[in-house]
């Protein structure tokens, strides 16, 4: 592992809620709105590393997630809007509704990092184990 380097532990999101509700950053190292709480911008933290690749997480890997998470009924806790990776440390949400507490719905949501698991998690739903039968 080079200086500085920080790997990503197996959830991360870009924002987090500690005990008290309070917001602390993660993966985002600092965040802003413009005046109307409608367009939101997330810089993330250029020193993450996957732990199952070594890769830099960037904010490209956000709006994978985003574009994953948003494509189930109820997208995951996030509301609608437009999203985009500006460039490898920015990550941009244009919410379709101004939205003061948006940062603290994005840390509640499911817009995290996981470590991408050994085994396809859906191949078990394709095909399923057969019944045990009991022992004679």
């Amino acid at each position: 592992m080079r200086v500085h380097e920080v790997p990503l532990p197996e959830f991360r999101g870009l924002l987090r809620l500690d005990a008290e509700g309070a917001l602390v950053p993660e993966a985002a190292w600092h965040w802003n709105c413009d005046s109307g709480a409608r367009r939101w911008s997330f810089h993330v933290r250029p020193d993450l590393y996957a732990p199952e690749n070594g890769e830099r997480v960037t904010a490209h890997r956000f709006e994978d997630r985003w574009r994953a998470v948003s494509a189930f009924p109820r997208a995951g806790g996030l509301p609608q809007g437009q999203y985009r990776a500006l460039h490898s440390w920015e990550f941009v949400v244009l919410l379709a509704r101004p939205d003061r507490w948006f940062p603290h719905r994005l840390a509640r949501s499911s817009l995290t990092l996981t470590s991408r698991p050994r085994t396809d998690p859906f191949a078990a739903l394709l095909h399923p184990l057969p019944a045990e039968r009991p022992s004679p």
